[in-house]
């Protein structure tokens, strides 16, 4: 097309079938006519290494899908294709998101439909070929309601969506990671992002919320890991190696999640969950057990001391930024 017709600037999603985004961008760039063409690119915020793909490949601005509303593509293309000039819009603003708020909450539903059937297909096939094909079409459908949920304002399911998007993306390169926990950890993603459209109403946009974590883990490396999983969340967060001191604290302040190792020196992971459900400032916070363990015993256990859920090690960063992303939303 590019060849036939030569266009003054390109959009270009990095996540596309067939030849990805950089790929394309680096032909774009190969061909003289078109080594100087704008190309804005939409990424996925936590998959930082494809960004960094698009940069290196001579992308001239990348916008985050989920979080990317229509005023700052309009402003981004404006600046490229004009000094600052503005053109005038065929609508306004106000009804312009108005009808995306409107397409959104039609066909959100009918994309999750399509997700819990595709879901529950990926699960039952045995064959690796057919399992990779149907995690495929759930990448796909998951990214279009991460698109679309962006542009409507649905902040939330964005995030919720971008982030479960990844994992699902990194599943399906590399398919020794499909576990029971991955597994058990989409089908709790995809409920959640069931429950947030249902919730979904009207707003044009939703104010993000400040959520605060706490991580107790005797081990650097895996305290280490949840934190940068975290991080990729733009979640904020307070990492302590000490169960005593954690109790000390649980005590003061309240926690929006709370991650736990089990095995630490005593006193340990069960044993502070069960106090924590007895503070008045806890009572209630999701509580996420982390452990090497994840036979039924240790589940059981973990439910009877007041845990929610529990995640094994050793864990993707974007397993636990979706389980993360899943109790903050679901508790809300």
């Amino acid at each position: 097309m590019l060849r036939k017709a030569p266009a003054d600037l390109v959009l270009l999603d990095l996540s596309l079938p067939g030849m990805d985004g950089v790929e394309l961008l680096k032909r774009i760039r190969s061909q003289p006519e078109t080594q100087a063409l704008p190309v804005i690119v939409f990424s996925n915020a936590y998959l930082p290494s494809l960004l960094q793909a698009a940069l290196k490949a001579g992308a001239t601005k990348c916008l985050a899908k989920a979080s990317c509303m229509p005023r700052e593509v309009l402003e981004a293309a404006r600046k490229l294709l004009t000094a600052g000039g503005a053109a005038s819009p065929a609508q306004s603003d106000m009804e312009f998101q108005n009808n995306l708020v409107e397409a959104f909450l039609a066909s959100a539903p009918v994309t999750l439909v399509a997700l819990r059937n595709r879901y529950q297909a990926f699960v039952k096939h045995e064959p690796e070929n057919l399992r990779l094909a149907e995690l495929y079409e759930l990448c796909r459908l998951t990214r279009s309601l991460t698109g679309a949920a962006g542009l409507a304002g649905f902040r939330k399911i964005a995030q919720m969506a971008s982030a479960l998007e990844a994992l699902l993306r990194e599943l399906h390169a590399k398919p020794a990671n499909i576990t029971a926990s991955t597994v058990r950890t989409i089908s709790h993603a995809v409920d959640t992002l069931a429950l947030l459209v249902a919730r979904a109403g009207g707003a044009l946009t939703e104010a993000p919320a400040s959520h605060m974590i706490l991580v107790v883990d005797d081990e650097s490396i895996s305290r280490e890991m949840i934190f940068s999983a975290l991080k990729r969340a733009d979640l904020r967060t307070l990492s302590l190696d000490n169960s005593t001191l954690a109790l000390q604290v649980l005590e003061q302040n309240r926690f929006d999640l709370i991650f736990l190792d089990v095995e630490m020196p005593k006193p340990g992971g069960l044993e502070v969950c069960e106090r924590l459900r007895k503070m008045p400032s806890n009572r209630t916070t999701p509580m996420v057990f982390v452990t090497a363990n994840s036979d039924f015993g240790s589940r059981a256990r973990s439910s009877l001391s007041g845990g929610n859920d529990f995640i094994a090690k050793p864990f993707l960063l974007l397993e636990l930024a979706v389980k993360a992303l899943t109790w903050l939303f679901k508790h809300e």
